[in-house]
């Protein structure tokens, strides 16, 4: 089920501050199901549960942010300031939770990962060649110098090119092309 022994165990990997650890361990506490990592609900006005976990209203704030974007509880706030807000306590992180989703989502990133290296060294390679075409052209040895590309036919769809120069004229006929 969980790889979490205890509430402070949680709280401490998922690196709340300790106002932020105040309010979870309070909304645990109301909560209207027993056990640290079992699913409940609370309503109550953040004015009220700051009072409770003995901490200030923007903090209250803070760690509903907090433990929202971690994934332990849910927020629905009520229909103005005096109304209560419903506090739906999710119990241990769908991070922590043996979910096939989230090796799928650790198996995305490491391909995102490796795109994004692959998508560098294609640039890196772009560049290189570009620097070797632009030293060719401008070399007296070469033998690209002088050329100049001449369309020879095309092949699905996409036209063939070669490079000829003044030495001799290539004939197309004399050209195979093999799939």
């Amino acid at each position: 089920m969980s790889s979490f022994n205890s509430l402070e165990e949680m709280m401490e990997e998922l690196g709340g501050t300790e106002g932020h650890n105040k309010v979870l361990r309070e909304i645990v506490r109301l909560k209207d199901t027993e056990g640290d990592f079992v699913p409940g609900k609370i309503q109550i006005t953040y004015r009220d549960l700051a009072k409770k976990a003995g901490v200030s209203l923007g903090t209250v704030a803070r760690a509903f942010i907090h433990w929202e974007h971690k994934g332990v509880i849910v927020v629905h706030a009520g229909a103005n300031r005096r109304d209560p807000n419903t506090i739906q306590y999710q119990g241990v992180p769908p991070e922590d939770q043996e979910n096939p989703l989230m090796i799928i989502k650790s198996e995305f990133d490491e391909l995102t990962k490796l795109a994004t290296m692959l998508s560098e060294q294609v640039v890196l390679m772009q560049k290189q060649l570009s620097h070797l075409i632009d030293r060719e052209r401008t070399s007296e040895y070469s033998a690209f110098r002088d050329a100049k590309p001449v369309q020879i036919g095309d092949l699905n769809g996409k036209p063939i090119y070669i490079l000829e120069d003044n030495m001799e004229s290539i004939n197309s006929k004399d050209i195979k092309i093999y799939k």
